[in-house]
């Protein structure tokens, strides 16, 4: 009976270790986050290593800082857009920064990739697809003629935030883009410009607000 028990434990044991993700080891589905489950401290602890900043090294580096109200910020300084680290269904994503307590409780996230707006627009369907109609919708300007988009869905746990200077509900391609710009100066050049995932954990909305950071992406949450 003592050396069942014992093997039991070792696979319940395995179990947890099998189930401990990692950073660039393991892809994270953002369409089933849990901030129940998912510890941020654990999630990027080899990725702060010294030796991911050689060139010939194909890990990314994370930079971790300290917030004043005793958060923590995991934010990626080497990347590749050849790596995959995310994804929310067939979408994937190459960059994954994250802010979490100092226990390692995920506050929010935001998400990296390079799409092309037939591309995005695969995205916004297929987040549409899981919570609904986009809860509101807002633009900035770029140029005169181009708009920085941002898509926020309000849902039971979490908000999300889609942010891209294509219009993530239209299905036009570049070309079709740019001859609706009458300044050829305007024109979008990048056919696969940044595009942003956002994340947030909402019973943290309010303190993520507070949040005095505007390195990075983390500004255009607001």
């Amino acid at each position: 009976m003592k050396y069942l028990a014992v093997y039991f434990y070792m696979i319940f044991f395995c179990s947890c270790l099998t189930n401990n993700q990692e950073y660039q080891k393991n892809i994270i589905d953002l369409k089933k986050l849990d901030f129940n489950t998912f510890n941020t401290e654990d999630f990027y602890r080899n990725a702060n290593k010294d030796e991911n900043l050689k060139i010939s090294n194909n890990n990314q580096y994370v930079e971790i800082s300290d917030f004043d109200n005793g958060w923590v910020e995991f934010q990626i300084k080497k990347s590749s857009d050849n790596n995959i680290v995310a994804k929310f269904d067939s979408i994937n994503f190459s960059t994954l920064n994250a802010i979490a307590s100092k226990d390692g409780k995920l506050k929010i996230i935001n998400a990296e990739t390079y799409l092309k707006p037939e591309r995005l627009n695969k995205l916004y369907l297929n987040i549409k697809g899981v919570y609904g109609k986009e809860t509101k919708t807002d633009s900035s300007d770029y140029n005169k003629y181009v708009h920085i988009y941002t898509y926020t869905w309000d849902v039971k746990d979490r908000i999300i935030k889609l942010i891209s200077i294509f219009d993530p509900r239209s299905s036009e391609n570049l070309e079709k883009i740019n001859a609706k710009i009458p300044d050829q100066d305007s024109k979008i050049v990048n056919e696969r410009p940044k595009t942003i995932l956002f994340v947030c954990n909402k019973e943290s909305l309010k303190d993520v607000l507070k949040l005095n950071n505007t390195d990075n992406n983390w500004a255009k949450f607001k």
